[in-house]
């Protein structure tokens, strides 16, 4: 796994699922694993998009 800080460092052509990954429960797990076939079915790499801080503290929402 790579971590990058900036878009624009990633694979140009890649599978892409986006969320607040705070943790990896199992429907996390599931995510990550059909995301993961369906890039290996077309020869790209998976990516994944997660945000820091949390949207509801960037945006000043009340956490529930």
């Amino acid at each position: 796994m790579n971590i990058y800080r900036n878009p624009y460092q990633t694979h140009p052509q890649c599978h892409l699922i986006i969320g607040n990954f705070d943790g990896v429960h199992l429907g996390h797990q599931q995510l990550i694993k059909t995301a993961r076939a369906e890039a290996y079915k077309d020869g790209c790499p998976l990516a994944c998009l997660t945000f820091e801080p949390h949207p509801k503290t960037f945006f000043n929402l009340p956490h529930t």
